[in-house]
């Protein structure tokens, strides 16, 4: 069975009753919802950073691995040409 509650047309910012008056719904959502979106904010940074620092190593492996291809490659041009 399911029970309708009537919604709560009060501000949640009410600043004409106490801190102390306020019910622990509405103390729990004003702490709450910043630290949430902190915490979201902090664990979005460390995956960039994350993310960023094994792409920046991957980039150089691979920028690594072709130049020395390369330099491969024109070592056996070089060789060839000596040969002819």
């Amino acid at each position: 069975m399911r029970y309708y509650y009537p919604t709560d047309l009060a501000p949640v910012l009410d600043l004409e009753r106490s801190v102390r008056e306020w019910s622990i719904s509405r103390i729990l959502f004003l702490l709450g919802a910043p630290l949430v979106g902190i915490v979201l904010l902090g664990m979005t940074f460390s995956t960039y950073r994350i993310v960023s620092h094994y792409l920046n190593r991957a980039y150089a492996r691979n920028a690594q691995t072709r130049a020395l291809a390369q330099a491969h490659e024109i070592k056996q041009c070089l060789l060839e040409a000596r040969n002819e």
